[in-house]
């Protein structure tokens, strides 16, 4: 357990030394924030403002459940690129040579592979946890009041998003050999997990064969998760200041239950899927790993 926890700490440190990671790390809530404060706020406030028929509401109400929903994009996308950039280090260790200092040194393979998972865990678990609270801290000023519950619940959801995100990534990055070709994909990922978990706008407001294929995404679960905690007291608040149509119409267009292939999902779907998504790419990791370890055991064959 020792030599996983400083080799975590080994990774770690070589993350936060990458200015480039660093970048890329930020890339996509920079992306969502500045999209937001252009256009697509005032876009989800006249939304909001339709979906409730011409009943009178406060404004700030209203700004609040659209702020609500930014930052949940922002905390969901977070954990999706945070974990993506901080596995680069797999990919930076394998074409520098390092990787083949750690095969000759006296540590079995298994504790360097669970090191990098587990590295890209902590880093998104502090990076992503510190833009929930802004988060959090944000909407309070403007007003929301959350019961513990809710904030509890988003962490834990940010806790388990991190774990699917760091398993994932860890299988992903296997199949990468350059840092040019990991960067490339990680560039691509950062500027399109935006719409693949509907932090540019709600699945909802997507065809419904686009919406299907990114329901299947873990991402846009957590997502939904995010949204829950972040927005459905204000929505409530909204509802109880109109009327209870206005509060569903708000819940079903922005994803509260999201909608997979044509069902509604509940919190407990919701939990279940991105629960089993890191059971299945954790297994996933523990596949590659034996059958890699397998193929460098197998005895070459000498041509005669």
């Amino acid at each position: 357990m020792k030599r996983i926890l400083l080799l975590t700490r080994r990774n770690i440190k070589v993350y936060a030394a990458d200015k480039t990671a660093f970048f890329f790390t930020f890339l996509s809530p920079l992306i969502v924030i500045f999209l937001n404060v252009v256009f697509l706020r005032d876009i989800q406030i006249d939304s909001i403002n339709s979906m409730l028929g011409g009943l009178p509401a406060d404004g700030s109400l209203v700004a609040r459940i659209a702020d609500g929903w930014l930052f949940s994009g922002i905390t969901a996308v977070s954990c999706l690129t945070v974990a993506l950039n901080s596995a680069i280090v797999r990919v930076r260790d394998g074409e520098t040579g390092v990787s083949d200092d750690f095969d000759a040194a006296p540590v079995p393979d298994y504790v360097k592979d669970f090191a990098y998972a587990l590295a890209s865990f902590f880093i998104s678990v502090i990076i992503c946890a510190l833009i929930l609270t802004a988060g959090f801290a944000f909407l309070a000023v403007e007003g929301a009041v959350y019961s513990a519950g809710a904030v509890l619940g988003a962490y834990v959801a940010l806790a388990v998003s991190c774990m699917f995100s760091a398993a994932f990534m860890s299988f992903i990055m296997r199949f990468f050999k350059t840092q040019s070709a990991s960067g490339a994909f990680s560039g691509i990922m950062s500027a399109a997990s935006g719409f693949l978990i509907g932090a540019y706008m709600p699945l909802s407001f997507y065809g419904e064969g686009m919406r299907n294929a990114l329901s299947l995404f873990p991402f846009a679960h957590s997502a939904a998760l995010f949204r829950k905690f972040l927005m459905e007291e204000s929505v409530r608040a909204l509802a109880s200041a109109t009327a209870p149509e206005a509060g569903d119409a708000v819940m079903n267009a922005y994803d509260f239950e999201l909608k997979f292939f044509g069902t509604d999902t509940t919190p407990a779907v919701l939990w279940g899927y991105l629960s089993a998504a890191v059971f299945v790419f954790a297994g996933l990791n523990v596949l590659i790993f034996f059958l890699n370890k397998r193929a460098r055991n197998r005895p070459s064959r000498q041509i005669r």
